[in-house]
């Protein structure tokens, strides 16, 4: 029952019912719209399932999944079509997950849970009275905003270079040195990474980079929204103080083993 095919309207409208739910698998799909999408039969009331074909950015894995679907005999289906090996999930909404898990009683591997903050669409009100110039990233400074990627692995680099070259990006230099940056995740339209360095934190340098940021992707309809990793305090506590950007839901990312 297992129907593979490729995105057309319907999806996305399904997808969109659920508001800012699926605002990653969205912004996946508008980034690769070439990538095949796994459905129940064609029956989209369901959910889908997208595979992210090409995941090489996040080290040795072929394919990774976005999961949109809490249909139990849906998630035995795909699960059953998997080869043995580990399977690689990205941003799964949490019941999603849940879901998967009941379902397959798979064997986690690895686990990162995270908050989803995503502008509210209303209240935005960023002021940019910083005394230091506006900025971007150019690929030269890849390497550097690599280095202090919490996620660093040996092909992290070529991620962010791709993020650098195709998304938005807002950084400050003090005295010439690279100080804070944002970025937009060039797969899924994600923010971040976004950095701070020790020597140049509470000077209010996170708000400055973000804020200008999501002022760029409102200003082209785009929707900001950020996957914060539960225990990350620091950006928690600036999207906290940020009243137009909301927590909408939890969500996982995770690895399992099918044997």
């Amino acid at each position: 029952m297992i129907q593979i095919m490729k995105q057309n309207r319907e999806i996305v409208d399904y997808l969109k019912q659920y508001n800012l739910i699926y605002l990653n698998i969205l912004n996946y799909l508008q980034h690769a719209p070439e990538c095949d999408v796994i459905t129940f039969g064609g029956d989209f009331s369901r959910g889908i399932i997208v595979c992210q074909n090409d995941m090489s950015e996040f080290g040795d894995y072929d394919f990774g999944y976005m999961l949109a679907t809490t249909d139990e005999e849906f998630l035995a289906a795909f699960w059953e079509s998997l080869p043995p090996g580990e399977q690689f999930f990205s941003g799964a909404y949490k019941p999603c997950y849940e879901a998967f898990l009941r379902v397959t009683k798979a064997e986690t591997v690895w686990l990162s849970p995270c908050r989803n903050y995503a502008y509210s669409g209303e209240g935005f009100e960023f002021k940019d009275d910083s005394d230091h110039p506006h900025d971007v990233l150019t690929v030269d400074d890849t390497m550097e905003v690599n280095k202090y990627y919490t996620y660093q692995h040996e092909t992290s680099h070529l991620a962010i270079r791709h993020s650098i070259e195709t998304r938005d990006t807002s950084c400050v230099r003090i005295d010439g040195e690279l100080a804070a940056w944002c970025l937009i995740h060039a797969d899924d339209g994600s923010m971040g990474p976004f950095y701070v360095k020790e020597k140049y934190r509470r000077q209010g340098l996170g708000g400055v980079v973000s804020g200008r940021v999501m002022a760029k992707m409102i200003a082209k309809g785009q929707v900001p929204y950020a996957h914060i990793v539960e225990g990350n305090d620091a950006p928690v506590s600036m999207l906290a103080k940020t009243p137009f950007m909301i927590h909408t839901h939890d969500l996982v990312w995770f690895g399992v083993e099918k044997v």
